[in-house]
């Protein structure tokens, strides 16, 4: 599965990465910049391997028209290692994880590889691999795009292979807290005090906004509550009626059907 590919690519160089010309030669810095695009990832070819990059040629430098970037660029042809898995391959790897649908299993981080339960029905060998094994599977079928971290494909469980193996290293456990004699009773004490304040201040808080509740529904009622006082003055209730009559005052209740 693994070959030996050549790619042509054009690498641009910006006049600030020019500055590392002072530690390095532009061989060097255009093969960097090539290893920082490919490398680990999936290409028209395959999956690129680390490491592997050698470059044959190169183009002279030179500015791209139209651009008004500043940045020169160039031609590279550069040799390196490919992962293109076709079917029927049998490969090795890590069990990362397991379900009731199946389990993933990952061949040098670059093929990823689902092996489903439902063609394996009855098969107490497969039922029983745990996460971190490594495992023997064939691959079916494959399918990658340019620039995708792995390669996804389909396969038939064969064989286990090896033990178990650690996925990730452990994290360090945390260093206990060391106290001093009765500093540890302080500290507890401390953490009590500001607990209590805490709560002694939402309460207070709760109190104040049901206070401001009961205020607010007290000046409601009132306000609905309260009789209304209607004045006619008798100038003008003079005019309409054609004569002179005393101010008209009526106090009553509030009603809402108006």
């Amino acid at each position: 599965m693994e070959t030996n590919v050549v790619f042509e690519q054009k690498i641009s160089v910006s006049p600030r990465e020019f500055n590392a010309l002072a530690s390095q030669k532009l061989d060097a810095l255009l093969l960097k910049k090539f290893e920082e695009e490919n490398a680990g990832r999936c290409s028209v070819h395959g999956w690129v391997k680390p490491g592997t990059m050698k470059m044959l040629s190169r183009s002279m430098l030179q500015i791209e028209g139209g651009r008004f970037t500043g940045d020169m660029v160039s031609w590279l042809q550069v040799e390196g290692t490919v992962i293109y898995p076709v079917d029927g391959a049998h490969i090795t790897g890590i069990v990362l994880k397991k379900n009731k649908m199946g389990m993933f299993v990952m061949h040098q981080e670059a093929i990823q590889v689902m092996v489903p339960r439902d063609l394996h029905i009855g098969n107490e060998e497969f039922d029983n691999i745990q996460i971190g094994e490594t495992v023997e599977v064939e691959i079916k079928k494959s399918r990658f795009k340019e620039k995708d971290p792995t390669i996804l494909s389909v396969g038939i469980y064969i064989k286990k292979v090896g033990g178990m193996r650690p996925i990730l290293p452990a994290a360090p456990a945390a260093p206990a807290p060391v106290f001093n004699e009765g500093e540890e009773e302080e500290t507890n004490e401390e953490e009590e005090e500001e607990t209590n304040e805490e709560e002694e201040e939402e309460e207070e808080a709760n109190e104040e906004e049901a206070n401001e509740e009961e205020e607010a529904n007290e000046e409601e009622q009132e306000e609905e509550n309260a009789p209304i006082r209607l004045a006619i003055d008798s100038e003008e209730a003079g005019g309409v009626l054609g004569g002179s009559m005393p101010p008209i005052e009526y106090t009553g209740p509030v009603e809402n059907n108006w």
